[in-house]
């Protein structure tokens, strides 16, 4: 599970450093739909899901899950003030990255899911690895159970608050996704910020879409 964890880290790591190319993929993932209609035409009332369509809404997930990944590796850079990332560049791949990967899924609830399954991570580590907090509690006259109950209570509604906006912004994006025209507005925005990216003068990274506005 740790190498898992630190694969997927090293991943978003990767995709950050190259956030034009990330920005690239999401551009075009974002577009499939324009490519599609080119190719292969208006899919006609009666007819079935195309599996090209299927395959760009796989590709979409992955991509969404790197850019989204990618995005808050870059933010918390710029907090830490360890980066230099674009203010646009971040916002770019944190809403078009969940978009991509809450367009196909848009109806489930990702907030209260992500809430309960990080409330069963964390009583599942205290109940196993940590179970020092447990009797903590208990030597000062807490019920065990209860004390678990109310961890993961907390745990729940705290992530359902933290999340609940970024998933109502995700949903957003997901409904935009799936209409034609701003699917090729995003692609082009995103492009644009990957070439932006890309200019090598003064250096390769100074220009972006938020560097006209100042930030």
């Amino acid at each position: 599970m740790q190498d898992f964890l630190t694969l997927m880290v090293s991943l978003f790591q990767f995709f950050a450093t190259y956030s034009n190319i990330t920005l690239l993929l999401a551009g075009l993932s974002a577009g499939s739909w324009f490519f599609i209609r080119i190719f292969q035409g208006k899919r006609e009332e009666d007819e079935k899901v195309r599996w090209t369509e299927i395959l760009a809404s796989i590709l979409g997930i992955i991509v969404g899950i790197f850019a989204t990944g990618a995005g808050f590796i870059l933010w918390s850079n710029s907090i830490a003030s360890s980066g230099a990332a674009h203010t646009s560049t971040i916002v770019l791949l944190i809403i078009v990255g969940l978009g991509l990967l809450l367009k196909p899924i848009n109806d489930l609830p990702w907030a209260a899911i992500i809430g309960i399954i990080a409330g069963l991570i964390v009583i599942s580590l205290i109940a196993f690895q940590f179970n020092f907090v447990l009797n903590f509690f208990q030597g000062l006259g807490f019920n065990p159970t209860w004390v678990m109950i109310i961890i993961y209570v907390l745990i729940l509604l705290f992530c359902y608050m933290a999340f609940k906006l970024i998933e109502d912004i995700g949903k957003l994006m997901g409904k935009v996704l799936g209409w034609g025209p701003l699917q090729l507005f995003v692609m082009f925005l995103c492009i644009f910020e990957a070439f932006l990216l890309t200019i090598p003068s003064p250096y390769p990274g100074y220009w972006a879409l938020s560097t006209f506005f100042g930030y």
